[in-house]
């Protein structure tokens, strides 16, 4: 019964194959498609990807080199997963009921032309009909169960504690927190002088509006009073003038007779000296002799 269709006779053994092409330098899925587009059978290029890896047929050629589009294949088995996952002791690996290891048997990935349903196979929509068996796959001559149970998880390079801890650190994030605080409240403090700083400087305007306000009040009040002042002193100026043009017309009356009452006196005086015959008396008793004459 020919699963495949194909006949597998004439075909080489899909470890030669296998032999041949990782020679080629081909990767493991390269490898896979390139067996199945040849007619190789799904458990023959199983059990022959499995002898090559036992054997250490297949190298990872090219480590930095990604396989199909996928990370390298240092990492396409050992995905890295986050720092606090990272690395797990080993533990022994459960061995499954046709005797291969789990861990073993996810040291390459299969593409995905092999997740196929049971029609690919030939098996139709019922599946195996009765009296069929579908083919086990046995382990290679050889291979011993013990070497499966445990395999050990590689060691994974541990990431420096620094960057960890400075990203993660409890301290740093309340200083930022702290900082964003002190710098909001700064703002607002620094919004608040500035208001402030505009309200002292309107105040000092408003303040000499109103002091020139309060001097041109002033010089308005003041000038009627000066004019005020000025016609009474005009007033007191003429009232001045009037009196004293009075007082002139008054002497210029009494001057006359009086210097004519004056001349009078001086010839009476003359005469009473002639009279007496004394020339030499002194002026004392001369103005006595006027002054009784006067009287």
């Amino acid at each position: 019964m020919f699963l495949f269709g194909k006949k597998a006779k004439t075909k080489k053994n899909a470890l030669g194959r296998i032999r041949e092409l990782s020679a080629q330098r081909m990767g493991e899925k390269d490898i896979i498609k390139k067996l199945k587009a040849e007619g190789y059978s799904f458990q023959d290029i199983e059990k022959g990807m499995l002898e090559a890896i036992r054997q250490g047929v297949i190298k990872d050629n090219n480590p930095n080199q990604p396989v199909s589009g996928g990370p390298p294949r240092g990492q396409q088995a050992y995905a890295q997963p986050p720092y606090e996952q990272q690395y797990q002791p080993p533990q022994e690996q459960p061995v499954n009921a046709s005797g291969y290891g789990q861990e073993y048997g996810n040291t390459f990935d299969m593409p995905n032309e092999f997740e196929q349903s049971s029609e690919d196979f030939g098996y139709g929509e019922e599946g195996l009909g009765e009296g069929e068996f579908a083919p086990e796959i046995m382990p290679p001559a050889g291979f011993e169960e013990g070497a499966l149970q445990t395999v050990p998880q590689p060691s994974l390079p541990d990431l420096p504690e620094t960057e960890t801890s400075m990203e993660f650190s409890p301290q740093l994030a309340i200083e930022e927190l702290i900082e964003g605080v002190v710098n909001e409240k700064w703002e607002k403090l620094e919004n608040e002088f500035k208001k402030v700083n505009e309200d002292i400087d309107a105040i000092k305007q408003s303040m000499l509006d109103f002091e020139g306000k309060i001097n041109e009040k002033i010089a308005k009040v003041e000038q009627p009073k000066m004019k005020k002042e000025i016609e009474t002193l005009e007033q007191r100026i003429d009232d001045i003038d009037a009196r004293i043009g009075g007082i002139e017309k008054a002497f210029k009356q009494i001057l006359p007779s009086l210097t004519k009452n004056i001349e009078e006196l001086s010839s009476m005086v003359h005469e009473i000296k002639r009279s007496t015959g004394k020339s030499s008396s002194s002026p004392e008793s001369e103005f006595s002799v006027t002054s009784s004459q006067i009287s």
